[in-house]
């Protein structure tokens, strides 16, 4: 018996579609819930802005207004990233400007959180010192 071989090269490309979408069933409806939170974010900014519009001054602090920069930078994230996950879903391709604009927004928003996270920690860690100390100093002269 004779075998025969036969060097033949072939290029397949593949191009996974599903329904005319290039997410996946999993990521097709992720533009959908990001855009919805990220107004959910953005109404809790705009009520939390009227809060702090509407109180005495002296029951808002600088900290507040940090605190409301998290949440319009969440509903930002947010919103970017579900115009990317729309652009993934039309070409399959994320878009650089909106990818960068994501992680941009995502930095800050970590860096407002963690600076807030500080400040609370650091007045409390005030408070708890000076509560030590007029735990000490009230009885020795009262």
């Amino acid at each position: 018996m004779e075998e025969r071989r036969h060097n033949e090269k072939k290029t397949i490309e593949i191009i996974e579609k599903n329904g005319g979408n290039y997410l996946t069933a999993f990521e097709i409806e992720l533009p959908k819930i990001y855009i919805f939170f990220s107004a959910v974010y953005f109404i809790c900014s705009i009520a939390w802005l009227s809060i702090l519009r509407n109180a005495e001054k002296s029951a808002v602090f600088k900290v507040h207004y940090l605190m409301l920069l998290v949440v319009g930078f969440k509903s930002l994230s947010l919103l970017v990233h579900a115009i990317d996950y729309h652009f993934i879903n039309l070409t399959g391709q994320s878009h650089n400007t909106w990818a960068v604009l994501y992680y941009v927004t995502y930095v800050i928003r970590g860096l407002l959180l963690f600076t807030v996270l500080m400040l609370i920690g650091k007045s409390l860690s005030l408070s708890l010192f000076l509560i030590d100390f007029l735990d000490e100093f009230l009885p020795r002269h009262f």
